[in-house]
């Protein structure tokens, strides 16, 4: 049987309080919630409530901290009917920074740049008037660019209102805009509104990698992940296992490499950037994706369907080929795993003196007897375990400890 492939992740326990309670029905609100009819708003009385006076004598703009976090009433508010550049230049601005190996990177802080990373520099000249007339916490472009590097605030200081706000924006009709514009402003906030409900919901991401000694970042592009391709995931094992590589590749790769089970890519890429002739192996639906991270890096290796059930096709292509390194990087999420490993080892492993099988797992709770398995049919197999370290790592899904192997024959 099976273990469901996101068994592994233990999500941490969250107390159901009221807190819980208030954002489901902040939600059920939002979206049930009716607009007015743009006709029964009279133009003059439109922004009343919550405009400013910029020439208020009470309100210093020159004391306006950008650095002050968002609140949920800095949005733009729907019943002002604010014009699509308004709406686009913010949920451009709210956009999540680049994820530099398992946490965002250092934010950008000069206002020109971040409007150029964010896409938004074409919505300022019509967005900022809007602000300057009606949002005093908006009024130059300094304090707008503020919300790029501000937004993780909102989210996690309002994080139900800020949903609730997104998800009023995907359901509201904005009558006021155009269809073009309306349509880019729904798929934007959809995509804000995925991107805060956690890394399974995640859209799809470009990480950046950068392994200390590693002459380049790698970047790597995945999918959203879902429950039957974990392999579209760049978990801890493949960083600890590429950084391994990277620092002391005259240790542990002899070329050719092949990279069992590679999804992102990246040990098999870091074998490629230390001058290893390299094959990158995978199921049919995680090639297409591990080959694109490839070609993105400009980096020249085999990549390649590998079915470990029936490896056939692949013995064929290659005529029976044979490797002097071959890497795994987290390959057991199933019972079946560890026989299926030694068979794939057993089929391409030289008898070169020096061929060796590096192994990175996690130290996964539930997964001890499948760890146990792996390891005794290895050594009934005729391979003894040369090198061994416990190691600490994290991920996307938190921290925890690793355990590296370097096999080698009896």
């Amino acid at each position: 049987m099976l273990f469901h492939p996101l068994d592994f992740i233990s999500p941490p326990t969250r107390a159901h309080d009221d807190e819980t309670d208030q954002s489901e029905a902040i939600l059920r609100h939002s979206t049930a919630e009716k607009e007015p009819a743009l006709e029964s708003i009279p133009s003059s009385q439109l922004y009343s409530s919550h405009a400013s006076d910029p020439n208020d004598s009470d309100l210093d703009l020159a004391e306006v901290d950008p650095t002050s976090p968002l609140h949920i009433h800095d949005l733009p508010m729907l019943h002002l009917r604010p014009p699509a550049a308004v709406l686009l230049l913010f949920l451009h601005l709210l956009a999540p920074d680049q994820v530099l190996n398992f946490a965002s990177s250092e934010p950008e802080t000069d206002p020109e740049s971040i409007f150029v990373k964010k896409n938004a520099l074409e919505f300022m000249p019509d967005a900022l008037p809007w602000f300057q007339t009606y949002c005093p916490r908006f009024v130059t472009r300094r304090l707008l660019a503020s919300v790029s590097f501000l937004a993780e605030t909102l989210r996690k200081g309002f994080m139900s209102e800020y949903n609730a706000w997104l998800t009023q924006v995907v359901a509201s009709e904005l009558l006021w805009t155009e269809i073009l514009q309306r349509e880019e402003i729904q798929s934007l906030a959809a995509l804000r509104l995925a991107e805060n409900c956690g890394r399974t919901a995640h859209p799809e991401i470009l990480r950046v990698i950068g392994i200390p000694l590693l002459e380049q970042h790698l970047q790597l592009k995945e999918p959203s992940l879902t429950g039957d391709n974990l392999g579209l995931k760049t978990w801890g094992s493949s960083f600890l296992l590429g950084s391994r590589l990277a620092h002391s590749a005259q240790n542990y790769l002899v070329s050719p490499v092949l990279e069992l089970g590679a999804g992102t890519g990246l040990v098999g890429m870091v074998a490629c950037i230390r001058g290893c002739k390299t094959t990158l192996t995978d199921l049919p639906e995680i090639v297409p994706n591990l080959r694109d991270n490839v070609e993105l890096n400009e980096l020249d290796a085999v990549i390649d369907t590998l079915d470990w059930l029936d490896p056939a096709a692949f013995v064929q292509k290659y005529h029976s080929p044979k490797y002097n390194t071959i890497v795994l990087s987290d390959p057991l999420y199933s019972p079946k795993h560890s026989q299926w490993i030694v068979d794939m080892v057993n089929l391409f492993l030289s008898n070169d003196p020096l061929a060796a099988v590096l192994l990175q797992v996690p130290l996964r709770r539930n997964f001890e007897s499948e760890r146990a398995t792996l390891w005794a049919l290895m050594d009934q197999n005729g391979y003894v375990a040369k090198e061994q370290e416990t190691e600490e790592g994290h991920d996307d899904f938190g921290q925890s400890q690793f355990l590296f192997r370097k096999y080698i024959r009896k």
